[in-house]
């Protein structure tokens, strides 16, 4: 008498594993998307808070990448908001560079900090961005590089609403 021993087949265990490993990177990268789409939503708004906040307060205290600084007030205090939001979120960064920058304060503890920057791997054949670290006045900051705003076009709107000489 024979003994018939099956075996048992390997392919449902294997497909699975293969389709676990082409789905959960995927995965991760939706979820890593919408997570920084999130924050830079986060970062929008609480800029916005700190934009309104000046305009009806006092303006806003710039200081240029020559160490002036000066008080922009009236609609120029929208300028680093308007380009910044309509550029839309950049690539995140974990380091602040060594050099001068222009550095914009709200009067409600928020503060953004503005560098020139070479960019790699333009989207429109840029060759410097900038790089944006913004603190809001509950602390949180974010940081990130576009190469879809430039930084002289936020100098020369805030210093069109220079106030005092």
């Amino acid at each position: 008498m024979a003994i018939s021993r099956q075996r048992k087949s390997m392919g449902l265990p294997i497909a699975a594993c293969v389709v676990a490993l082409l789905v959960l990177p995927l995965a991760a990268m939706f979820i890593r998307a919408v997570l920084y789409l999130n924050s830079f939503q986060t970062f929008v708004e609480e800029m916005s808070d700190a934009t309104v906040y000046a305009f009806y307060h006092e303006g806003v205290r710039v200081t240029n990448r020559q160490g002036e600084a000066y008080t922009a007030g009236g609609r120029a205090v929208y300028i680093p908001y308007s380009l910044i939001s309509q550029a839309g979120p950049g690539q995140p960064q974990r380091e602040i560079p060594d050099q001068a920058c222009v550095t914009v304060e709200y009067g409600d503890g928020s503060r953004l900090q503005l560098w020139e920057v070479p960019v790699k791997n333009s989207r429109r054949s840029a060759r410097y961005g900038m790089l944006i670290c913004f603190e809001s006045a509950g602390g949180e900051r974010f940081l990130y590089d576009t190469d879809m705003v430039r930084l002289p076009e936020v100098e020369r709107g805030l210093l069109a609403g220079r106030e005092d000489s």
